[in-house]
């Protein structure tokens, strides 16, 4: 079942929509989180919706800030700019501080990604430090939170591709952590008028997964 379907479900159920309009517009995802990273997604339900969306989100007129918990002592709010590359191939990113640390074949792959982030809590587990963070997202690139995580030595907890070994095997044995601890934690939307005056100056959070408490708790 694919998250449109699902979708289109629910909205039947709650009869928010009918089946005599899937005939003229099905609603549908207007944004992707990357696979096993866990909450908020942004869906039209209307075709007037979905365009103010897209566009919104295009435009990066919406706020978006995550959560998680990371390998490492953070202590001070930081915003971090560079330039990401994807192979297609491998369905990997890296990550270049400067477009010149780029391979010359790459250089047309490259994207600018802004990231920032603020510190929420240090703390220790089996005398390995980690920070629980917030981050905003200001460019929206597939992979980007990762691996520009790692790409300044905190990666985050849990993730296969871009994390640190030692530390995902510790969080597999101690919580059965078999993903990242990435969380879409919430969205604010900008003032707005006509179709999206209700969701004008509005923020909307999603609560985060128990695994966060449970190792947040588990701190010294």
């Amino acid at each position: 079942l694919s998250m449109n379907e699902w979708l289109i479900g629910y909205l039947l159920e709650r009869e928010a929509i009918t089946a005599n309009q899937l005939v003229t517009f099905h609603p549908s995802v207007c944004n992707r989180l990357d696979r096993n990273t866990s909450g908020l997604v942004l869906c039209g339900k209307s075709l007037a919706g979905s365009q103010l969306l897209s566009e919104l989100i295009r435009e990066r007129n919406i706020g978006k800030f995550y959560r998680t918990i990371v390998k490492g002592t953070i202590k001070e709010s930081q915003h971090i700019e560079g330039f990401l590359y994807k192979d297609e191939h491998s369905n990997q990113v890296t990550i270049y501080r400067d477009k010149a640390q780029a391979k010359p074949e790459q250089q047309k792959g490259l994207s600018a990604i802004r990231t920032s982030y603020t510190p929420l809590q240090i703390f220790k587990v089996k005398e390995q430090a980690f920070t629980y963070l917030e981050i905003q997202l200001h460019t929206g690139k597939s992979h980007q939170i990762r691996a520009h995580l790692a790409s300044i030595g905190h990666p985050i907890l849990g993730d296969t591709k871009y994390g640190n070994t030692a530390c995902n095997q510790m969080a597999q044995r101690t919580w059965h952590l078999p993903y990242q601890l990435l969380h879409a934690y919430r969205v604010t939307f900008p003032e707005l008028k006509k179709t999206g005056e209700p969701l004008s100056r509005k923020s909307v959070t999603a609560p985060l997964p128990p695994v966060f408490s449970t190792i947040l708790n588990a701190g010294e």
